[in-house]
């Protein structure tokens, strides 16, 4: 009876760290931002030196003095960087690495995409971008093919659900800081916000005009677009029978006019080089006269 021949060991062989490009598929958006996540990795590789050698895979077109691009083990790959960023010793100038076969862009996206699926950490957010981006460079027709391609075999819920939440990512990207913390409620709400006329760019408008930098902070910015936004069955009434309801009002460059409703009523931002005191008190007079007694 003829053995069967064992499996060959893929050979692994050990890289400059400076010769990898880690983006050479996408920009991945957690660049050490899990600090405490990224602590553990490295205290891991200290102590029982690195378990899993990253994939690689030869640049067709290679930019010195990068000569590989990353197929996976971005994070490990980053562990080493900072290791030698602190350190400055030579144990850290290479990784251990598997050289995969050159094959097609998006072959090897499939590839990433499919290793990201079985992590718990990746955000509805980072699945989308993945899509959106992709279609951006031009390997897919448009984003819908994208998601068609490298979630082929998800549910067609689970794909519809990333549309939602890319369509989010095309609105905001950009202008929200870490969009990974968004849960796929949150970017299916921005999505469907959208879909009405001028919240987007009330949306838009409303992170542009902050100076805020934190997540919470630009959350309690578009929370109240999106509920305006869900309230609103039909739209509405038009004032005075002419037009559509006036969400952004861009009267004249360099002023941008944003409404917003509350609890109480109605509150009025106005942004821009030319929203000053001066404008402020030109509008209350105009207010005042229109509502002062006769």
């Amino acid at each position: 009876m003829p053995v069967a021949a064992p499996p060959r060991e893929e050979a692994v062989i050990l890289v400059p760290l400076e010769e990898i490009e880690a983006d050479s598929l996408l920009l991945r958006d957690r660049i050490g931002k899990d600090a405490p996540g990224m602590e553990e990795l490295i205290n891991s590789i200290l102590a029982s030196g690195l378990r899993i050698p990253v994939e690689l895979f030869p640049l067709v077109t290679p930019r010195p003095p990068c000569r590989y691009g990353l197929v996976s083990g971005f994070r490990r790959l980053e562990a080493f960087r900072l290791l030698k960023a602190r350190s400055g010793a030579a144990t850290w100038d290479r990784i251990p690495a598997l050289l995969r076969d050159p094959v097609s862009d998006d072959a090897i996206l499939v590839g990433m995409v499919e290793e990201n699926d079985v992590r718990r950490d990746i955000s509805p957010w980072e699945k989308a971008r993945i899509a959106v981006a992709a279609a951006e460079r031009g390997w897919f027709a448009n984003t819908e093919a994208a998601i068609a391609a490298l979630y082929a075999s998800a549910s067609p819920m689970k794909r519809s659900r990333i549309r939602a939440v890319a369509r989010a990512v095309e609105l905001l990207e950009g202008l929200i800081v870490e969009p990974w913390r968004l849960t796929e409620r949150q970017c299916v709400r921005i999505a469907a916000a959208a879909e009405r006329e001028r919240y987007g760019e009330a949306m838009q408008v409303a992170l542009e005009e902050s100076e805020s930098r934190a997540f919470e902070a630009q959350w309690a910015l578009l929370e109240p677009v999106i509920v305006e936004a869900e309230r609103t069955g039909e739209p509405e009434a038009p004032a005075r029978g002419e037009g559509r309801p006036r969400i952004v009002l861009r009267p004249r460059k360099g002023l941008v006019i944003r409404r917003e409703r509350t609890r109480e009523g109605w509150r009025l931002h106005f942004t821009g080089p030319l929203a000053r005191e001066g404008l402020i008190e030109d509008v209350l007079d105009d207010i005042e006269r229109t509502f002062a007694p006769a």
